[in-house]
């Protein structure tokens, strides 16, 4: 019920999250990867956070995959350094990050990866070439990016594949 501006995200509880966590974990038994897109990468990772904390000694919540995540503070300027929010530092969970080479956030993959690491996360990455941020949904997408969007649930299946290589079933 809130309203569709990029704000908005920021009102999603980490509560919330974790109680979609439990809810799939209890039900279904299985283990849980969150999937997130843009900024909505910061609540899943609060959340994920949120419910680590809360079950510390569970295994359910067993990664996430993020396109092309936005955890920055505010967009960098060109030449300056990124910030990061403070869930960058504070996550600890397996993460598969999918990042469109066209995208702003490309140029701060490494550095993304590199600081998500310092939290204790374990990252993968895979680039994904000639395309741009929101791909899969774009009204002016280029031929290569349709195909691209086509092919997004195997580029997910295959990134929730290496996650649990990693982590086991």
């Amino acid at each position: 019920f809130l309203p569709e501006v990029r704000s908005s995200l920021e009102e999603v509880p980490a509560e919330d999250i974790s109680a979609l966590i439990a809810h799939v974990a209890d039900r279904t038994g299985k283990a849980v990867y969150l999937i997130a897109a843009g900024r909505g990468a910061v609540p899943a990772l609060r959340g994920a956070q949120y419910w680590k904390r809360a079950h510390p000694d569970a295994a359910a919540l067993a990664g996430a995959v993020l396109l092309s995540p936005n955890l920055y503070v505010t967009a960098p300027e060109p030449g300056a350094e990124a910030q990061y929010l403070p869930v960058v530092a504070e996550t600890r969970l397996r993460i598969f990050i999918l990042q469109p080479e066209r995208s702003p956030w490309y140029w701060w993959l490494e550095r993304l990866k590199a600081e998500l690491q310092r939290g204790g996360s374990t990252v993968a990455t895979r680039a994904l070439p000639e395309v741009r941020d929101r791909f899969y949904f774009r009204p002016d997408a280029s031929a290569r990016e349709d195909a691209q969007a086509r092919a997004l649930p195997r580029l997910v299946t295959e990134a929730l594949s290496q996650l649990q290589k990693e982590t086991g079933p």
